[in-house]
């Protein structure tokens, strides 16, 4: 990413706090940073957990600027 792509890319994620909430706990689970997680397993059952939330809170997202009823990150 360039220096303005990623800027662009804070904007928008600044726009979506419980989303970059999720994305931040997803970063401590990858970095480690939260729990002395040291089995693989555990890591990964954590990242998944969070990206199943982080789906679900995509699923029923509601922007009420557009009236979207569901919102995809794909």
């Amino acid at each position: 990413m360039t220096q303005h792509n990623d800027q662009v890319f804070m904007n928008r994620l600044n726009q979506h706090p419980q989303l970059r909430e999720r994305v931040e706990t997803l970063l401590n689970v990858v970095e480690n940073t939260v729990s002395n997680t040291t089995k693989a397993d555990n890591s990964k059952k954590q990242a998944m957990e969070e990206l199943r939330k982080m789906d679900n809170d995509a699923l029923h997202y509601d922007n009420s600027k557009t009236g979207l009823v569901a919102y995809h990150l794909r």
